[in-house]
This record gives structure tokens, C-alpha cells and sequence, in this order.
């Protein structure tokens, strides 16, 4: 037969490990949680969460109205050009395009060589990841976007543009220029907006 073997515990040293927690183990639980809790809390309101916070793009419309106007007439001017494509109309850029600027003569140019206008439906020029630089001289800013250009039947044109925009002596924004931003061409379809 085997041997039985005994162990005895003086009362000080006895466990029940199939019973109940001790009072340690419930602090150091509450404790994980609420470190959970905090870094959870503090993600959300610093913005290291996985959504965007618009706090600083807010921010920095207040703190330079300038770039704000800058933004607003980029936008204005996207969409007037992409009437200007369906109809070669000159007068639909006149106000967002600056009238002694580049781009504008450009316009000029397909309008004299009689570029092919035209389509029942004009284009639309959605900007993307919209970036305003820091001001320049003579109250210049640039715009940097991704533009991509759509209307229904054809296919979509992609462009990496600066927009260089300009305050004039009335305080109005407008394109001066347009920068291709990419240094290699693009494959795809060849269309009428071009820079």
C-alpha cells in the first residue's frame, strides 16, 4: 500500500483558493477598470480616438478668417469652372478667377482656339483634403487639393492641384493660378478641364 502523506498549515498560512476573493483582489480589479475608463475618456476628448475631431479645423477658422475665405472661394471657384467646361462661358469664372492671372488667361485660350464645349450637364469638381497654406506675399495663400472631376456618361478625372489664391484690393478671394501637383502624368481619358 502507499504511503499517505500529511501536510499541516499553521491558520496564519491556510488558503481557500476556491472561495470567495479577498478584499485585495477586488481593489485591484476596480483599479483596471477605472485606468480602462480613464484612457478611454481621455482618447475621446484629445481626439485619439479613431474619428476626427473638427475642434481644430474650428479653431483655426477662428483664429485666421482669412483662411477660411481662402477655403470658401477655392470651392466657388471649383464649381464655376466646371460650368465654364460645359459652356466656355467666360463670364461664369470672371468673379472667382482673377482677370490679369494665368488660369484665367488659359480659359481665354480654349475659348480663341474654340475648345469643344458643351454637354447638357455641367461638370462637377469635388475637392478633397481641402489645405491652406500659411499666408504669402502680396496676400496670397495656397490651396492644395485633390480634385476630381465627374459628370454622368463619362469618367472621372483626378487631379493633385495648388490653387494659388489672391486677396484683391476689395477684400474678395480669388484663383490666381493653378499648379499641377503631380509629377508623373495620370492615366485615363483626356477631357476639357486642365490646368
Amino acid at each position: 500500500m502507499g504511503e499517505v502523506l500529511e501536510v499541516r498549515c499553521d491558520d496564519d498560512d491556510e488558503r481557500d483558493f476556491a472561495g470567495p476573493p479577498t478584499a485585495g483582489w477586488r481593489v485591484a480589479a476596480g483599479l483596471g477598470i477605472v485606468v480602462v475608463l480613464v484612457l478611454v475618456v481621455s482618447a475621446s476628448l484629445f481626439g485619439h480616438g479613431s474619428g476626427r475631431s473638427t475642434r481644430p479645423r474650428v479653431q483655426a477658422a477662428q483664429a485666421d478668417p482669412a483662411r477660411a475665405l481662402a477655403l470658401d472661394a477655392t470651392k466657388a471657384a471649383l464649381a464655376a469652372w466646371g460650368r465654364f467646361a460645359t459652356t466656355g462661358d467666360l463670364d461664369s469664372v470672371r468673379p472667382y478667377f482673377a482677370a490679369d492671372g494665368p488660369q484665367f488667361a488659359r480659359f481665354q485660350d480654349e475659348v480663341d482656339e474654340h475648345h469643344a464645349f458643351g454637354g447638357p450637364v455641367a461638370y462637377a469638381f469635388a475637392a478633397q483634403s481641402l489645405e491652406v497654406g500659411a499666408p504669402l506675399r502680396d496676400g496670397e495663400r495656397v490651396v492644395r487639393t485633390a480634385v476630381t472631376v465627374t459628370r454622368p456618361g463619362e469618367y472621372a478625372q483626378r487631379f493633385d492641384w495648388e490653387l494659388v489664391v489672391r486677396q484683391d484690393a476689395d477684400g474678395g478671394w480669388r484663383v490666381w493660378t493653378v499648379r499641377d501637383r503631380a509629377t508623373e502624368p495620370r492615366p485615363g481619358p483626356p477631357g476639357p478641364p486642365t490646368p
